[in-house]
């Protein structure tokens, strides 16, 4: 008897997702492997506006910013020829975004990634990178591009300015990228201005007013993590590591007005959580902010100016 009413249970059920009514020898394979509609979405430095890259009619991906408070969407970049591939936010005010071509495969790929911004209104468009390399420039300075191999360092960093920080490879060596320069690119100018820093840093962390505070540097099969005093300018080492046997005991996700570190690290667990840290005193949180006895924590940290 209970089989016939966990059996006529069954039955009631699919009837009621009307599963009998589907015809199998009728499912659409496409349906399996069509690109989604929205592809990522990240909240303003301020936690008042989205920026989502989204798939548009024509099926290219293309960026729109939604004001949270009215749920007003505005499309900032769509073009029918070429998909938005990454974006993340200059300041509350102004978008900064790469392009790409997703449909086309690796191997033919001709062009890099570029770089431009645009107002959240929609105002106030301006190219920053090149697409493809220029051997030969008109002399318009006005009209200057950076070269096509300079890459966003993105960060969640609430700024006033229109800067960013970007990175370009400069130097190679045997081993492989020798030198990395690390620049403030300004996204209403595109005028750029060389960043000083370790030699051979390969990852950089600005703080909360845009300055560069720490970074990891790599040379040969030597990694360090590196902080910068505030106070001092000199810098600390504050983890070293061989790269081809272990990790870096810490990673810095964010660095605050005061110095202090915001960094995931094991710590004698089996996984990783996210503390603080004092790189002057060497003083770590009583416990960690963020942790999880199943799963590493990989920690973003959003923070306005003020801290």
């Amino acid at each position: 008897m209970k089989r016939r009413t966990a059996l006529a249970s069954l039955a009631a059920i699919t009837g009621t997702l009307g599963w009998e009514k589907l015809a199998w020898g009728a499912v659409d394979a496409a349906q399996f492997f069509k690109r989604g509609q929205m592809l990522s979405a990240e909240f303003s430095p301020g936690g008042t506006r989205l920026a989502m890259r989204t798939v548009g009619q024509h099926g290219k991906i293309m960026l729109s910013v939604l004001e949270l408070a009215t749920m007003t969407p505005t499309v900032l970049y769509s073009n029918k020829e070429v998909d938005v591939g990454h974006c993340t936010w200059v300041n509350e005010n102004r978008v900064v975004f790469t392009m790409a071509d997703f449909e086309v495969p690796e191997g033919q790929i001709d062009a890099g990634p570029g770089m431009f911004a645009v107002d959240v209104d929609g105002e106030n468009f301006k190219q920053l990178v090149e697409r493809q390399r220029v051997f030969v420039r008109n002399g318009n300075d006005s009209q200057r591009l950076e070269p096509w191999n300079t890459y966003l360092l993105g960060s969640t960093v609430m700024r006033d300015n229109a800067e960013v920080m970007v990175v370009r490879p400069a130097q190679m060596d045997d081993d492989g990228m020798d030198y990395i320069g690390l620049m403030r690119l300004n996204t209403r100018t595109a005028r750029a201005v060389e960043v000083e820093g370790p030699l051979h840093a390969v990852a950089w962390v600005p703080d909360t007013t845009g300055e560069l505070r720490a970074c990891v540097t790599r040379e040969k099969d030597r990694g360090a993590v590196q902080w910068k005093d505030p106070k001092s300018g000199q810098w600390k080492v504050l983890s070293e590591f061989d790269i081809f046997a272990e990790e870096s005991a810490l990673q810095i996700r964010h660095a605050d007005i005061n110095g202090l570190l915001y960094v995931t690290a094991r710590r004698g667990q089996d996984k990783e959580a996210l503390w603080t840290l004092n790189p002057e005193t060497g003083a770590w949180s009583d416990k960690p902010l963020a942790s999880s006895p199943a799963f590493d924590v990989d920690a973003q940290v959003m923070s306005r100016k003020s801290g």
